[in-house]
């Protein structure tokens, strides 16, 4: 499944490689080989709106959309609910990690290359 994800990455052009693993991992290899086939039939068909139509979804986004159809909702929930509690999770580390650089003094050049003082 790990080889699986690497090429799904390459091929979704999908920047979340923790969530895209987590998903091939809950739906097996080849069901997410046939998964990636559909994502590039639907791309080369025109692509797949998002909800609001403003806009295609990106490779990745129609990934995930069709995932929809290979979980059950409970399992698909459950797998998004993970991935927004770690990405919250690790937002907040990275607040903690600028709040002490800064009551240290901050890093050297850090924000005063941003114009920073």
């Amino acid at each position: 499944e790990e080889g699986v994800a690497k090429s799904a990455r390459r091929a979704l052009d999908e920047q979340n490689i923790r969530l895209l693993r987590e998903a091939i991992i809950a739906i097996g290899a080849k069901a997410a080989k046939r998964l990636l086939k559909r994502v590039v039939e639907t791309q080369r068909d025109g692509g797949l709106a998002t909800a609001d139509g403003s806009r295609k979804r990106t490779p990745g986004g129609v990934f995930f959309h069709l995932l929809r159809d290979e979980m059950t909702p409970e399992a698909y929930k459950q797998l998004m609910k993970a991935d927004s509690k770690r990405k919250k999770r690790e937002l907040e580390e990275r607040r903690k990690q600028r709040e002490k650089r800064a009551r240290e003094g901050g890093t050297p050049g850090g924000d005063a290359k941003r114009g920073r003082r």
